[in-house]
């Protein structure tokens, strides 16, 4: 059994089960999370990778609820830049703050966000 918080870190850990990153965005955006939960499944599943990606969507996209998750990302930030799709090409800017490369830039992901399904 699992829940929409559960299935959003799970498809976060294995994006290529996910439908691709434009509908991991959107889901992640649509979806009602909660930070302590969050922080516990990220726990669990031990993957820093996903915690940086999902603090810095949920920092950039003003996630509801989600203050104590991007608090506990930020303190998992390690020295290594993650990409933040992880199956994009190494372009991009740097989201020196998370240490992500973010090779889908700030503006797609917005515009993303902004399309319904």
């Amino acid at each position: 059994m699992t829940d929409a918080k559960k299935t959003i870190i799970d498809c976060f850990d294995l994006p290529q089960y996910s439908g691709g990153y434009d509908e991991l965005i959107r889901a992640f955006n649509q979806a009602n999370l909660n930070s302590e939960k969050m922080i516990g499944y990220c726990k669990a599943i031990k993957n820093i990778a996903i915690t940086k990606r999902m603090g810095y969507l949920a920092e950039l996209l003003n996630k509801k609820g989600m203050k104590s998750f991007i608090n506990f990302a930020l303190k998992e930030v390690n020295e290594k830049y993650n990409l933040f799709d992880p199956f994009g090409i190494e372009e991009g800017e740097f989201a020196n703050k998370w240490l992500l490369r973010l090779n889908i830039s700030t503006e797609e992901i917005l515009d993303i966000w902004n399309k319904q399904y």
